[in-house]
């Protein structure tokens, strides 16, 4: 009987050495194809505007009969061109843990998660605001999820279904949609002002896209903060909204814009306050994005219930168009104060908006309506990338002598009449 007992704890040490080694083995191989496989994702996963480092991984282990998971994983991610006219963005991934559970064996289904995952920008730059507070934005607590199956097990269509996953998930953090069926959740932090501002951020089906949104009474709270909530319109709310990767930066735009020329216009009383204040808060937004994100964002504050009398929004249109003019005629930001003051085309006071102006106005308003139809008709890649932008400078405007700002610009017209 002794040797009996004997016999079965050999075996069952045996038994468990083999298990081990053969968990071992497993380990070792998964650790080291997956290194291999990782770096020929990278290479076959990249697209014409998205380059990548190969991942890094501490160590991959077998969570439990259905998954594995991968720890500490990090990436570096480089935009090297996107729409509106934006340039280089860079921003790192990192996360403690990346699990593939398989779901269902007969449809060979799975399931791709990344939980806690942390997103830094980098290359962010704005001119608004100091480079350390854009330091200072990232994404905190991310969770990814997103189902895939294979159509069979063979080795080619196994890889090719990671990359595809690979770079869907890419595309997604990039431009903030996708078609692939994805759920996504985490805070995006960021400082304006000097001031540490968060929102939260999901999923939302829409159109058969799965878009990320960002909190609408968290942007509320945000622009209070800032004193920029009674400004916004439920337009803009929404346009910032489906946007979450532009946000922080259009808010910062529009903050600076508020700030600069309320600062101008203290020391220079001839210095139209509003005028000055459209026309860089469009021309800083057409130097970020381009002509037509800017003119969206712009309208959707004017087409909104601001409180404005017809005459007053009709001059904001104009001066939001001048701003645009001035990205395309190559003028640089320190420019714009003494340009505006001699410029015939900006529009100091709604008492300056004639009947006749008002048609024109609506005129060209209802071709720019058509052509916007026509644009949508089209297919748009909506990318959330960032423009550098650190260049511009602001230069002081000496105060002239008396008189209103409206009286200014109304004798400047009537001396040109004259001079007809």
């Amino acid at each position: 009987m002794r040797k009996f007992f004997s016999f079965l704890s050999s075996l069952l040490i045996f038994f468990v050495i083999f298990l081990v080694g053969i968990y071992a083995a497993t380990v070792y191989f998964l650790d080291k194809y997956s290194r291999q496989g990782l770096e020929d994702l990278v290479t076959r996963g990249e697209t014409s505007d998205i380059e990548s480092n190969r991942p890094r991984f501490r160590k991959v282990i077998i969570g439990s009969y259905n998954s594995v998971t991968w720890e500490d994983v990090s990436i570096d991610i480089n935009v090297l061109k996107g729409d509106d006219s934006a340039s280089d963005r860079s921003f790192s991934i990192r996360t403690p843990d990346v699990t593939i559970t398989l779901k269902d064996f007969s449809k060979r289904k799975f399931i791709f998660t990344v939980d806690d995952m942390n997103i830094i920008w980098h290359k962010f730059f704005d001119i608004s605001v100091d480079a350390s507070q854009l330091r200072r934005d990232n994404l905190e607590n991310g969770k990814l999820e997103l189902e895939f199956s294979f159509n069979s097990f063979e080795q080619a269509e196994i890889l090719s279904r990671v990359r595809d996953v690979f770079r869907n998930s890419l595309d997604f953090i990039k431009q903030g949609r996708t078609a692939t069926p994805i759920t996504f959740s985490g805070t995006s932090k960021f400082t304006i002002s000097n001031k540490a501002m968060k929102a939260k951020l999901q999923t939302v089906r829409e159109k058969g896209k799965y878009i990320i949104v960002m909190n609408k009474a968290d942007l509320h709270s945000v622009a209070k903060e800032l004193d920029l909530d009674g400004d916004l319109t439920k337009e803009e709310v929404d346009l910032l909204s489906r946007n979450p990767f532009r946000a922080p930066r259009l808010l910062r735009i529009a903050d600076y814009a508020k700030d600069t020329s309320k600062k101008k216009h203290n020391k220079n009383s001839e210095l139209p306050e509003d005028a000055y204040r459209h026309v860089l808060w469009s021309y800083l937004l057409t130097k970020a994005y381009g002509d037509g994100f800017a003119k969206k964002v712009t309208d959707a504050h004017e087409a909104g219930d601001t409180g404005d009398t017809e005459p007053r929004r009709k001059m904001d249109y104009n001066n939001n168009a001048v701003g645009r003019h001035y990205v395309d005629e190559g003028y640089s930001e320190a420019s714009i104060i003494w340009r505006i003051m001699d410029d015939d085309e900006v529009i100091f006071s709604p008492r300056e908006i004639t009947p006749e102006s008002a048609e024109q106005e609506e005129q060209e308003g209802s071709i720019d309506n058509e052509q916007e139809q026509e644009e949508q008709k089209e297919p748009q890649d909506d990318s959330q990338t960032i423009e550098d932008d650190d260049s511009q400078q602001n230069i002081p405007v000496d105060a002239g002598s008396g008189g209103s700002q409206e009286d200014s610009h109304q004798h400047h017209h009537e001396s040109e009449e004259e001079a007809d």
